[in-house]
């Protein structure tokens, strides 16, 4: 079973609204880190799937990163546009 990383956005956009007995730092940092790896791992998704890249096992991240910083194609906006259509259906 593959794992919706889209799921752990919605997840920080409801822990984002929600009113739990916790900080408001701690809450916001929780739905900062969700978003950043529901992107993270649609960005990556999108390079091994669309563009066919082999995804090193070491530096996973800033492999990613630089892919999207060097190289102008249309994967950028896939993932934008995937997050966006969830936000906006």
């Amino acid at each position: 079973m593959t794992f919706d990383w889209l799921d752990y956005l919605t997840l920080a956009q409801n822990l984002a609204g929600q009113t739990v007995i916790v900080s408001e730092q701690a809450k916001f940092r929780s739905a900062i880190s969700q978003a950043y790896y529901a992107a993270f791992h649609q960005a990556k998704q999108v390079l091994e799937e669309k563009d066919r890249l082999t995804i090193p096992l070491q530096n996973v991240h800033k492999f990613v990163i630089n892919q999207f910083q060097n190289h102008q194609c249309l994967s950028a906006f896939v993932v934008t546009a995937k997050i966006t259509e969830q936000q906006h259906p």
